[in-house]
């Protein structure tokens, strides 16, 4: 069973079934999750304020790439370009407010781009 660490921001997105995704790298040992793998969701890992959020279990993994810079993110979704409202969807479900949000988050965290894994779960 894996676990994943969470920002404070999204624990309670992720307790209410509201965001049901993350977009994560495949693990320096080479793990990356598939449908059916439970998951342990957390706050605050390697802290003593760690809190369990939830377990969840993966119902699909697709490979993402993501071009992110001033404020306006590209995305390919299984090798598939996405329009600008399937974007701003992808960025909502994520837990942000706005692509704009989304760019800038991925920008500051990997750069301008970025091959990474959408992992979804069950509600």
């Amino acid at each position: 069973m894996a676990a994943y660490n969470f920002q404070k921001r999204y624990a309670p997105l992720i307790e209410s079934g509201q965001k049901c995704s993350t977009i994560r790298k495949r693990r320096k040992n080479g793990y990356l999750p598939r449908p059916g793998d439970v998951l342990r969701l957390y706050q605050g890992m390697r802290t003593k304020a760690c809190k369990l959020i939830r377990e969840v279990t993966v119902i699909e993994v697709e490979p993402i790439v993501i071009y992110a810079a001033n404020g306006c993110a590209d995305v390919a979704l299984s090798g598939t370009p996405l329009r600008d409202g399937e974007v701003a969807q992808l960025a909502v479900a994520d837990g942000f407010k706005s692509i704009k949000d989304f760019a800038d988050f991925f920008n500051e965290k990997y750069g301008p781009s970025l091959q990474a894994y959408l992992i979804r779960w069950a509600p």
